[in-house]
């Protein structure tokens, strides 16, 4: 795997640049466009799962970083900060404007 070949921090800053990159830049196009409105979700999937494939990474890094007995408490604190995210970014806010979730997944990329 590209972990092993590059290491942790290489494939970890290419994932969160890729979904900041994108994310954001989603949140720059118009959705009301029906021109851009395939662009817009094609760019914001290419996001989270940059943002996923980076939470992975930590996730390995996390695993192989800390000592056997603080291992499951590292991981707890990492998953949280996951869920928060998650629901901060959930269907639930994209009620208040459309594009919320993409800025909230591309802030907490940064």
């Amino acid at each position: 795997p590209m972990v092993y070949k590059w290491g942790r921090r290489w494939p970890t800053f290419c994932f969160f640049l890729v979904a900041e990159v994108c994310l954001l830049g989603s949140y720059t196009f118009r959705e009301n466009v029906e021109d851009t409105r395939a662009a817009v979700l094609i760019v914001y999937f290419m996001g989270k799962f940059a943002s996923r494939g980076g939470f992975i990474v930590i996730l390995l890094y996390t695993c192989e970083i800390f000592p056997t007995g603080l291992r499951c408490t590292t991981l707890g604190i990492c998953y949280t900060f996951r869920l928060i995210g998650v629901a901060l970014a959930s269907q639930d806010v994209a009620g208040i404007n459309g594009r919320t979730p993409r800025l909230i997944y591309g802030v907490l990329s940064l």
